[in-house]
């Protein structure tokens, strides 16, 4: 899911996050958007997110600089 600004894919996030916990625990989601650290955030992405809530300039820096995103996506992103 990308969203425009920081504040909506985190709003994004508080929202998907029960939802999806209550109903399907296997379902993972997560969120990159700048004001965190990247290291924190490619963490978060080697454990696996399933849904991914993103700004679109922080994905496009993470598909650029982060190896382990770009190999979990390779095969398996899926469009709805």
């Amino acid at each position: 899911i990308i969203c425009p600004t920081r504040e909506l894919a985190i709003q994004t996030l508080s929202i998907a996050t029960p939802l999806l916990s209550h109903s399907f625990s296997y379902i993972v989601p997560g969120c990159l958007s700048g004001g965190e650290k990247r290291k924190t955030e490619k963490a978060r992405l080697r454990k696996g997110i399933t849904v991914l809530v993103a700004t679109p300039g922080r994905l496009l820096d993470h598909l650029n600089t982060t190896e382990c995103l770009e190999d979990s996506l390779r095969g398996n992103l899926k469009w709805v």
